[in-house]
Formats: structure tokens, sequence, C-alpha cells
């Protein structure tokens, strides 16, 4: 081989160490993996503290995940610099739901921090956007919060997202049992795009509204996939029917970009010996290019939270039912898909009794999680679902 052959080869494998480097630092910076183990994305409603100085926390844990879609492949994640797989490439037919793949490890790295400035009711804020364990959208959270007298404390904040969670290209594209000399050895392969979830995504709430309970949250999200070709072609094994939407069809019924609208209220209601119930309810619009995907959905949540003073155990939970109903009909299947859904999750919470704590922080708390979400859609191709626990160490200052 020649000098300068080595030297390249030298060369391409030190920019390939920087790469790895830079994707895990970039990884830590915008929490990749799972930002939290919440199948709810739920969190209690928390008042600015009445003291000057940091708090926050960081979260780390360990899991194994089950998780069952036709639709998401993929997310970035911490374990060995590459993409976590969430969805078979190869699936037999549209006909069908999905099977259940199963990750172990998997990493989470939840975290908040924050700078309270007594004297004038702010708070400054940076941190991990609660998850949807079933979309996989992952988010930083930036922003501030201000206290305003006689109506409450207002929040204003960006959402943040610069590697997005991989999606199929055309998911329906599934097995084909024809003529391979037409189709190429690879029209069997749903292959990879991404699903990217453009940084401009706000936050507007309002906690404490009129010095009560209630808080109040509107959220939105732009979403561009490229390379969208939802739908475009697909076979059934049953009888090898061969769909093709095409064009202006295509354009009205299948494409998945769009904005996401969110409406949230919730009433946080704390109760003597350490108990906390919050419901809440949540209106959830996916104003999408394609008619056929965009859907209207209603969320009811309950969370609740026990931690009793000296006592080294907590426990927090939550959990929701709600459903969605899209505005047209599916052309592939030829009805309008409607979706139940639901989740839970619990975490289990025990103060380390020999009083470890980072520096200039609280004790530190061990915990294990259970977290469970589904999606029964009366088109059972659309179906999904996801199972989570995980266990770990809370760092609180």
């Amino acid at each position: 081989m020649a000098r300068s052959d080595i030297n390249q080869s030298t060369y391409m494998g030190e920019q390939k160490i920087k790469t790895k480097i830079f994707s895990f630092v970039l990884s830590m910076v915008v929490l990749l993996g799972f930002p939290t183990a919440q199948a709810t994305a739920y969190e209690l409603l928390k008042p600015i503290p009445k003291e000057s100085g940091y708090s926050g926390f960081v979260r780390l844990g360990l899991g194994r995940l089950g998780y069952a879609s036709n639709v998401v492949a993929a997310t970035p994640h911490l374990k060995f610099f590459r993409d976590l797989e969430l969805s078979k490439e190869i699936h037999p037919s549209p006909l069908t739901g999905p099977d259940t793949v199963t990750t172990f490890p998997v990493t989470i790295i939840p975290f908040e921090a924050a700078y309270t400035a007594a004297d004038t009711r702010s708070q400054f804020f940076i941190g991990t956007e609660p998850l949807e364990l079933l979309r996989f959208d992952h988010f930083l959270r930036l922003g501030v919060k201000q206290g305003i007298p006689n109506l409450g404390e207002l929040e204003v904040g960006l959402l943040l997202n610069h590697v997005p969670t991989k999606i199929w290209k055309n998911p329906l594209r599934t097995t084909y049992t024809g003529d391979p000399e037409r189709y190429g050895e690879d029209y069997n392969i749903r292959r990879l795009t991404t699903r990217d979830v453009i940084g401009n995504g706000y936050i507007l709430g309002l906690n404490r509204v009129l010095g009560t309970g209630l808080g109040l949250r509107f959220t939105q999200k732009e979403v561009g996939i490229s390379y969208d070709r939802n739908g475009t072609h697909l076979t059934y094994n049953t009888d090898y029917e061969e769909f093709m939407i095409t064009g202006p069809e295509f354009d009205s019924l299948m494409k998945r970009g769009g904005t996401t609208l969110r409406i949230a209220a919730a009433y946080r209601i704390d109760l003597p010996g350490g108990h906390t119930l919050q419901p809440g309810l949540a209106y959830t619009d996916n104003h999408l290019s394609g008619h056929a995907m965009s859907n209207s959905a209603w969320d009811f949540k309950l969370a609740y939270a026990c931690e009793v003073p000296g006592n080294p155990l907590s426990f927090k939970g939550s959990a929701y039912l709600g459903w969605a109903d899209y505005r047209a009909e599916h052309p592939v299947f030829d009805k309008t898909q409607k979706d139940n859904r639901r989740g839970i999750q619990a975490t289990l919470f025990y103060e380390n009794p020999w009083g470890w704590a980072p520096p200039g922080g609280k004790p530190m708390e061990f915990f294990v999680g259970v977290d469970y979400a589904d999606i029964d859609a009366n088109i059972d191709f659309y179906d999904q679902r996801a199972s989570l626990w995980t266990v770990g160490a809370l760092l609180k200052w």
C-alpha cells in the first residue's frame, strides 16, 4: 500500500472517531435515547421556588423496552452511538398488526436545570420535555417562568430537536411475492427516512391561575418529513393486488408533515399527608398535509404522587385514556381510522440510607419504574404498543 493510501486511511479513521465523539456529545446535549421514561408525557405542575438559587435533577437509568409499530422505525440512542431499532424492516402484509421488538439495555437521562430569582419571581430553565412513549419525539425545553401578581405564573419557552426519530419512508410497502426481476431484490425493504421535527416548536403556559391549582398550557410543533412516500406503492400478499397512490391523491391524503397543536388543562390538588392528585384534560390537533393522516384527539389524564416527609419511600404515577378521530377515509383500507389510546406509568423512589449526595445537592434516590402505552386502531396495521421498565438513580439539587 502506498504511503498516500495509508495516510488517507488514517485520516478517514480519525474522522470516523471524531464523528462518533461528536455524536456522543450531541446525544448528551439533546438527551437522545429516552428523554424521560413516561408513557403518558404528563408531569405534576411545579410552582416557582420561593428562594433564589439553582435547582434541578438528573435521572440516570437503564431499562428494557418492548415496542411494536409498523410506522416508527428507530430512534437515535446512546447505546454504541447508533440507532435503536423499534420495528422490523420487513413486514409481511398491510392487513396485520405489528410484531414486538425487544431491546435491552436502553438508557434514560432526563434532566432539568433552573435558576430562580426570588425577588422578581423569575425562573430560567432548560431540560427535557416529557416523552410520549409511542411517538419517540425528543425535545429539549428552554424558557422562562415569570410570576405575575393576581394572575399566576406565566411560562414561555422553545421546544428544540435537532436529531429526529426515524420512520419508514413507506410503511405500507411490504413483502412482494411476484416477479423479482420487475421490482428488484430490495422490493420488500421499507427503506428508512427521517421524521424531522423542526426546531420551531414553542410553549405558552399559565400555572397557578388566580392563585389556584389550575394550570393551562399550549404547545405547537412543526413536523416535516424528507422524501415521504407513504402509501405510494404496496401489495397485498393475499391476492397480489397492487395499489399505486400518486400525484394529487397522495399529496391530499397520505402526506404526514404538518403542524401539531396541543391545549392542556390540569388542576393540582395538594392533600394532607404528602399526597397530591392532578386530573387533566388535553386536546391535540394533528393538522397534517394528508387528510387521511390528520386527526384530532382527546386525552383524560390523572397523576398522583405520595411524598411523606421523613419517609425514604415515595411514589409517582400517572395514567390516561383517550381517543383520536381522523379526518378522511384511508385510500387503501376504505375506512376512516379511529384510535383508542391508553397508558400508565408508575415509579417508586427510595432515598439512600447512607446520605450519598452529589456536590451541593440533596440525598440521591434510587428508583424503579414501569411504563405501558398502546393504541388500538380500527385498522390493525396502525396498532401500536410499548412497555418499558427502568432502574437507576435520581440526582437532585
